[in-house]
């Protein structure tokens, strides 16, 4: 079955249901189906066929579904852009994944379309009013694939896995069965749908008829109004966004705590890509929902564990408990299975789950093992399912000889009085030169870092102590929420000109 055909049911079924909404925009399930069509026949006017791999690089907005769905319509493969690469791997990528055309709206940065050797194809908002060019017929879906995702790339080149239509329809049955999702669901996707979250999450809730809503562009005080104005009652974001709308309560002038949360219609505000600090989960809780539930998961086999809102303040060491359709177990060095609370590598098996990188046959062996899906995530599991995270491979900061688990110094900087969010990065100052240890953190008000310091020293040995504390304005991280230690890096050493001690 074709990722679009449910969209048509229920486009026979409920023409008038809402199912698309951002600012002013309505578009009901017979406009959305509509407008699919007409998308896919200007795209196969201008030459994209069937299993072509097209990029895609368009602002989050119910143009960029269409375009996405269009593109599934017609048996082509959709592939987004990873705006955190350098222009130059961008190109390589596209280049190595054999994609045939890209697809965007107007403003591209100066140079990217220059050395782009593929067709450019800018998609005018006025195609979802035209009649098709000609007929289109759908694709067939099945195990075609439909999407090519992207891993978050904060460590280098982002590894890329085949999503196939099949395998979403299985993926999005499962999550039905965890996550409230039926017709009159009123869904708000607070996080871009280039990532792979963004795209699963918004198809699953339009093909059971609900209605997407985009936020505004204005910013996160105007996503808590869309909240409310659309009396929406799921919403999936990232971490980073939901720290944004809770600070912009926070920051107001005499901003005192509201006698009940100010979005009522939410029941499930869900984050996941990275943690949300304690007095974040708090505050989220007061002012906005007390219905906040964390996602752990990955671009290879989608949520892998969740954590409700008990285990989220209860048990704050936890990133969830693993859900039903996946296994899970710590692994050792050598592979073999460790008992419960044991620390290793984390491995997954799911039907759900991709089964290779294309193009990467080195990172498959290493991470597709005996049907298994060897993560780069360390932590261990616990009888009832529960896993705690204790940091990644490739977060791990060698200084000299010395391996430091970023986790480690951050849950203390996060502890500290005044700090409201922390990372640690290493910084190198010369070239083969000693790397430094340097701790940034974020604040509503000036803080003490020389203080910062001496409590640090109080708390952690002297090789896991940052040589600086630095307080910056915001932590860099990518669309899912983490924090890109390259560029908080380079922020710290622009920014504050570290210098060694």
């Amino acid at each position: 079955m074709n990722i679009t055909e449910p969209i048509f049911r229920q486009a026979n079924l409920r023409p008038e249901a809402l199912a698309l909404a951002q600012d002013k925009l309505r578009l009901t399930y017979a406009q959305l189906a509509r407008a699919i069509v007409a998308t896919a026949a200007q795209f196969q006017a201008r030459g994209i066929r069937k299993d072509d791999r097209v990029a895609v690089t368009m602002p989050s907005s119910p143009l960029h579904l269409i375009v996405v769905l269009a593109l599934a319509y017609i048996g082509a493969v959709s592939v987004p852009r990873n705006r955190s690469m350098p222009m130059a791997d961008q190109h390589t990528l596209l280049d190595v994944l054999d994609v045939k055309h890209l697809v965007c709206t107007a403003g591209l940065p100066a140079g990217f379309a220059a050395n782009f050797k593929q067709p450019l194809i800018e998609v005018d908002a006025n195609w979802f009013n035209q009649a098709p060019v000609a007929n289109v017929a759908m694709a067939p879906g099945g195990a075609r694939p439909f999407r090519l995702a992207l891993s978050s790339g904060t460590t280098g080149v982002p590894k890329v896995m085949c999503w196939t239509h099949e395998q979403t329809h299985l993926f999005n049955g499962l999550m039905s069965s965890l996550i409230p999702s039926a017709a009159s669901t009123r869904f708000g996707i607070f996080i871009g749908i280039a990532t792979h979250i963004g795209l699963q999450h918004s198809l699953r809730y339009l093909l059971r008829g609900a209605a997407v809503i985009f936020p505004p562009n204005e910013g996160p005080k105007a996503f808590i109004a869309a909240i409310n104005e659309h009396q929406i009652d799921v919403v999936v974001t990232s971490p980073a966004t939901a720290a944004r709308m809770i600070d912009s309560l926070l920051d107001q002038p005499d901003a005192k705590a509201p006698a009940a949360p100010l979005c009522p219609s939410l029941k499930y505000m869900g984050f996941g890509g990275s943690a949300l600090t304690l007095k974040q989960r708090k505050a989220i809780r007061v002012w906005i929902t007390p219905n906040l539930y964390s996602h752990y998961g990955s671009t290879e086999g989608g949520l892998m564990a969740l954590a409700p809102p008990d285990m989220l303040l209860g048990d704050v060491t936890a990133s969830g408990q693993c859900v039903p359709w996946v296994k899970v177990h710590a692994v050792d060095a050598d592979g073999k299975k460790l008992a419960p609370g044991q620390v290793g590598r984390l491995a997954f098996k799911s039907s759900v789950f991709c089964t290779a990188y294309e193009n990467n046959p080195k990172a498959t062996a290493n991470t597709f093992v005996n049907g298994w899906y060897v993560s780069g995530d360390n932590g261990s599991v616990d009888l009832a399912g529960v896993i705690r995270l204790t940091g990644r491979d490739d977060d791990l900061i060698n200084l000299g000889g010395t391996k430091i688990t970023p986790v480690d110094v951050e849950s203390v900087l996060l502890n500290l009085p005044g700090v409201d969010d922390a990372a640690v990065c290493a910084v190198q100052l010369s070239e083969g030169g000693r790397g430094l240890l340097v701790a940034a953190v974020t604040s509503r008000a000036p803080i003490d870092e020389s203080e910062l310091l001496r409590l640090c020293r109080a708390e952690l040995s002297p090789q896991m102590t940052p040589t600086h504390v630095l307080q910056i304005d915001r932590l860099p991280r990518n669309e899912g929420g983490k924090v890109d230690r390259k560029a908080l890096a380079a922020k710290v050493l622009v920014e504050r000109q570290v210098k060694a001690p």
